[in-house]
């Protein structure tokens, strides 16, 4: 797996991580608005944006490290799956 092809997984990777650690975020901080003051709700909802940005680009990370170490180290490929249609 080439450089370029760890980058391009890793781009999309993170979005995707994003889209879906966005509702899990909006919701806790929506919870945290109705608990918290008028005043103090807007620092919150900040560290919370960069904490959800931080915590996906982790995630990506592992997971496009995993599948390096899967594809580079124990020879994973597409031929790995096993066919459904016989040739």
């Amino acid at each position: 797996m080439g450089w370029i092809t760890i980058v391009a997984l890793y781009f999309v990777i993170w979005w995707v991580m994003l889209f879906a650690a966005l509702p899990i975020a909006l919701h806790k901080s929506r919870s945290e608005k109705d608990a918290a003051g008028a005043e103090g709700g807007a620092q919150r909802k900040n560290r919370r944006g960069l904490a959800v940005i931080l915590l996906t680009t982790v995630i990506a990370g592992i997971v496009v490290g995993a599948l390096a170490v899967l594809v580079n180290v124990y020879g994973f490929s597409v031929d790995s799956f096993p066919r459904i249609i016989p040739d």
